[in-house]
């Protein structure tokens, strides 16, 4: 998909809706690969729960190897606020 792009590497890549039949720390490690071989600058989420955001983190925080997710895209429009506003604030607290 790079050469299709004309790219040497993307800026940032999604992993879109949590797999719950796959274990997140593997989630981790791949996202990782990908960021280590140079194809990627970071990765994020994209519509996934909060607790799977905060394993994701704790797993990447717990092994130097690991990177974890920078940011999460949610679904969010004037219609579908719910989880923005009340999940997802939880992470923003300091």
């Amino acid at each position: 998909a790079l050469k299709r792009l004309q790219l040497n590497y993307v800026d940032i890549i999604y992993c879109h809706r949590c797999d719950p039949l796959m274990d997140i720390e593997q989630i981790v490690s791949n996202f990782t690969d990908i960021i280590r071989s140079g194809k990627a600058l970071f990765w994020g989420t994209s519509n996934w729960k909060m607790i799977d955001i905060i394993k994701a983190y704790y797993i990447a925080k717990q092994n130097p190897y690991y990177i974890g997710p920078i940011m999460e895209q949610p679904q969010y429009s004037m219609f579908n606020r719910q989880i923005v506003e009340s999940e997802y604030y939880e992470l923003t607290k300091p």
